[in-house]
């Protein structure tokens, strides 16, 4: 019998989504299985302070005695993955996998949301690292 990957998800939301988003995110998870992915369920946590609804679902993760999951697959309350991103960065073998979010600007051209911390302890954009 093949193993599974038992996976959770975790959304850190600061508002509502819409049922467009909802069905998104379902339909994806429907399709798990013919990756070879077990979903076992979601923790969400709302509010408008991200950081600290990202902490709560890491507590609540780690702390669920009923908890079969292996990994934690942190899902954007903005933006739901495409169907077979969390198979692609499973496939990469490592203990934590991170993607940059890229943004349109409004010339129309997508930008990495990440910074990097220069020698004065400001961040500066990716984009402006050259």
């Amino acid at each position: 019998m093949t193993k599974y990957p038992k996976v959770a998800f975790g959304i850190a939301a600061y508002g509502h989504q819409s049922p467009r988003w909802w069905k998104q995110l379902v339909d994806a998870t429907g399709l798990l299985w013919r990756e070879g992915i077990q979903y076992t369920r979601t923790y969400w946590s709302g509010g408008s302070n991200v950081d600290i609804n990202r902490n709560r679902i890491v507590d609540e993760w780690r702390k669920d005695e009923d908890n079969p999951s292996e990994w934690l697959f942190w899902i954007d309350a903005d933006n739901p993955p495409p169907i077979g991103a969390l198979h692609r960065l499973l496939s990469l073998g490592k203990e934590m996998v991170s993607g940059l979010y890229f943004s349109g600007t409004i010339d129309q051209e997508m930008s990495p949301i990440a910074y990097v911390r220069n020698k004065q302890g400001a961040y500066n954009s990716l984009k402006t690292i050259r």
